[in-house]
């Protein structure tokens, strides 16, 4: 290619434009290269250098050409060439030296390219391997071909017609039975090619013809006598078959001959002689056949065309190898060449078989050879029996055993005295014994110690009672050392004993963990009680003597103090009535969870009706409207829903800002995922026109004494929201805020509707 890309200078490098593009070319599954406007290649991407084997100043210039085969160097750089100089993109073929000196061919694609201002600035190249893609095209080239010999070779006639009864394709030997050439037949309908006298028997093939296209079924044996170009009367063995065209519809026949002349007169003879083997062998139960050497079947009794299926006309006369498999012609053959076996009289061969209906039978034949009057080998005799219900057993037989020797848990099979005589792999290492040989013909009472044996007394009662027993058991180790197992027994009917062991230390060390952790629980369960009752006893008590001493206080000093004492016993009595609410709200928030009460059907109408009839008061003097959708009856418990809307009501009210509260209740069904479930839900929300609160605040409104305005008397303690967000999840529900500030907010919760469990509420 010297003529075709000059040679890059030392002091040319790529342009600054493709730095990034060449990144790019890396990192793609391609070959690719780059040329200047000169047309000499200077940069090969990673790609390419790890399929040559070579680096990017051995590829430079014209050294890439070095791995282009040979034979298509010259041709290949031509063409290029032209392309080139022309500025032109083009595609080419050729072969490309891989590392390991395979050569792969490859299709190119070049590209020019241009700069901003229209000036041309080389070309950019990508190699894809289409080696497989060409293997695939030779292939089919060369199956085309052999199908082609094979269909002209064929000994029989193979003849291709449209619907019209035109003849598409002919082979050489069906043409010679015409006496014309394929040439002289292809394309003309079938009534042209023969005398008129003959043209009944024409309609007749036709309407044959028209009974397989209709059908979509094939015709099969057709026998058919007529005389060939030479005038001789020939037989023929016909099979018509229909064909599919490419759209999925039959737009012809295909028709297959053999000529049959010389077997049909044979038969004849051979008639009388079949009529008395006939009746010999007809209420036989196993199958009988007789085939010849190259597999023709010439006899089968009913027995053998019951068990394939098939019509014996369908059978005789023809090479059915599916019925006679190469492997038993070839074991049959395989006796004649060896005159003891011949001799011997009869040879026993099994072999597997796929029906009609795809499924595997298996065969056990018995062949005999039949000899002439002359002593000569004429023919196969071979008498069948269905093996099958036997092979099948011994391959679940096996199937089993090799799943119970690859099982993760214990396998063990003991004989009705107790001694194993198998043992799985993993059974043995369950036990850390050496090998499960080791166990063989020992007794499975070495398993376990004296103590265990005792408790197996009982559990043998109840096995042999029922044939099957499961449970826990403490199995003994080599080394003496114990562990817990969970035991299986199956009786058989042999009288011997499946057993089926599995580990469960790990398992029972962690129920010993959660049945401490659960108690742990329960001690702090009973502990924050406890509390509760101290909270809503105790510490009401020294809050009740405070608050009476101030009583008194200003009841014996009326009017005798000043305006700042006065002030300071305000402030005392306003902190008594914020502490009791504040232990009345904790103890009510604690007690939610602590116990259940049983669902019900609940009318959230009528629930929404009651929590507004507890907020009358408040209602009034906010002015407050509160529409609402109709809502649904869902299981729950009313006193619990009534906590939830009353609650978010309350809060929606106290923070409507200086405007008249206006809120809004919706419900709507919802699809929600709850864990790894997918669940229906009831979605409500409640939507205000308050003064709203920043949307990061969203979570910190759920928390406990959380509160993002400043207090206002009547304002609470901040836990109302939270009470509601307990009770929702004790639900398996959800609930959130959304919110813009100056532009109210939206509380909504979901409650699912397929929920089985009971509700824990406070009590």
């Amino acid at each position: 290619m010297a003529e075709v890309l000059s040679t890059v200078k030392p002091e040319e490098t790529a342009p600054d434009s493709n730095l990034v593009f060449m990144n790019i070319a890396d990192a793609v599954p391609v070959l690719i290269w780059i040329s200047n406007a000169e047309g000499a290649c200077f940069h090969f991407n990673k790609r390419w250098l790890n399929f040559t084997g070579r680096t990017l100043q051995q590829e430079r210039n014209s050294g890439w050409q070095e791995g282009i085969h040979p034979n298509d160097r010259t041709n290949y750089l031509r063409s290029v060439r032209k392309s080139i100089d022309s500025r032109e993109e083009f595609k080419a073929e050729f072969r490309l030296r891989r590392f390991d000196g395979q050569y792969r061919f490859m299709l190119e694609h070049g590209v020019p390219q241009y700069s901003s201002n229209g000036k041309f600035r080389g070309f950019i190249g990508s190699c894809t391997d289409i080696t497989d893609e060409k293997l695939i095209s030779q292939s089919l080239e060369q199956q085309l071909k052999d199908y082609e010999l094979i269909f002209n070779s064929a000994p029989g006639i193979i003849i291709y017609k449209d619907t019209q009864n035109n003849v598409l394709r002919i082979n050489r030997t069906g043409a010679e039975l015409f006496g014309k050439t394929r040439e002289e037949i292809e394309g003309r309908n079938a009534r042209d090619l023969l005398p008129v006298h003959e043209k009944a028997t024409v309609d007749r093939y036709y309407e044959q013809d028209l009974q397989v296209m209709r059908s979509g079924q094939p015709l099969y044996n057709i026998i058919d006598c007529s005389p060939a170009s030479s005038g001789k009367l020939i037989w023929t063995l016909i099979d018509k078959i229909p064909h599919w065209g490419p759209d999925g519809s039959i737009d012809g026949v295909v028709v297959f001959g053999r000529d049959i002349t010389d077997r049909h007169h044979a038969e004849e003879a051979l008639i009388q002689s079949e009529r008395r083997y006939k009746a010999i062998v007809e209420d036989q139960s196993e199958l009988v056949c007789r085939y010849r050497s190259d597999g023709l079947v010439t006899f089968t009794n009913d027995a053998f065309y019951r068990f394939f299926k098939e019509a014996r006309e369908e059978m005789v006369g023809g090479n059915r190898r599916p019925l006679i498999p190469d492997e038993l012609l070839k074991f049959s053959l395989a006796s004649l060449k060896n005159s003891e076996q011949l001799n011997s009289g009869t040879l026993t061969f099994v072999h597997s078989l796929f029906l009609k209906n795809n499924a595997v039978c298996w065969l056990q034949w018995t062949i005999r050879a039949l000899l002439d009057e002359q002593g000569q080998f004429a023919e196969f005799q071979a008498v069948g029996r269905d093996i099958t219900a036997l092979k099948t057993t011994e391959e679940k037989l096996r199937s089993y055993l090799v799943a119970m020797e690859t099982s993760v848990d214990g396998i063990a099979i003991c004989d009705e005295n107790g001694k194993f005589i198998f043992m799985n792999e993993a059974h043995a290492k369950m036990f850390e014994a050496p090998s499960p040989e080791s166990f063989i013909g020992k007794s499975w009472q070495t398993l376990y110690d004296e103590k265990e044996l005792i408790l197996w007394k009982n559990r043998f009662e109840e096995f042999m009672y029922l044939g099957r027993w499961r449970g826990e058991a403490v199995g003994m180790r080599f080394d003496q050392t114990t562990f817990a197992q969970e035991v299986s027994l199956t009786a058989l009917p042999s009288g011997e004993v499946v057993c089926v062991c599995r580990d469960i230390s790990a398992r029972k060390e962690n129920e010993e963990r959660l049945k401490k952790t659960a108690s742990d629980l329960a001690r702090s369960n009973r502990e924050l009680e406890q509390f509760a009752y101290i909270a809503s006893h105790d510490l009401q008590e020294p809050l009740r003597m405070v608050s009476s001493f101030v009583d008194l206080l200003v009841e014996e000093n009326q009017g005798k103090l000043n305006e700042e004492s006065q002030k300071c016993i305000h402030f005392a009595q306003e902190g008594v009535i914020r502490m009791r609410t504040l232990i009345r709200d904790l103890l009510e928030y604690s007690r939610i969870g602590r116990s259940f009460l049983e669902e019900s059907s609940v009318d959230c109408d009528e629930v929404l009706s009651a929590a507004k009839q507890n907020l009358t008061k408040l209602i009034e003097s906010s002015g407050a409207k509160i529409t609402s959708d109709k809502l649904p009856i869902i299981r729950g418990n009313s006193t619990t829903l009534l906590q939830v809307f009353q609650n978010i009501i309350e809060n929606a009210i106290k923070y409507g800002g200086t405007d008249s509260p206006e809120i809004q209740i919706k419900v709507q069904k919802n699809i929600g995922k709850n864990i790894d479930k997918v669940t229906e839900e009831w979605l409500f929300s409640i939507a205000d026109n308050g003064i709203g609160f920043n949307q990061i605040h969203s979570e910190r409104i759920f928390q406990i004494f959380q509160r993002l305005q400043r207090r206002q008397p009547g304002s609470g303690n901040g836990i109302g929201l939270a009470i509601a967000k307990k009770i929702i999840e004790s639900y398996g529900g959800r609930i959130w805020a959304e919110s813009v500030e100056g532009r109210g907010s939206i509380f909504s919760f979901t409650i699912p509707i397929s929920h089985d469990k009971k509700i824990r509420v406070s009590t």
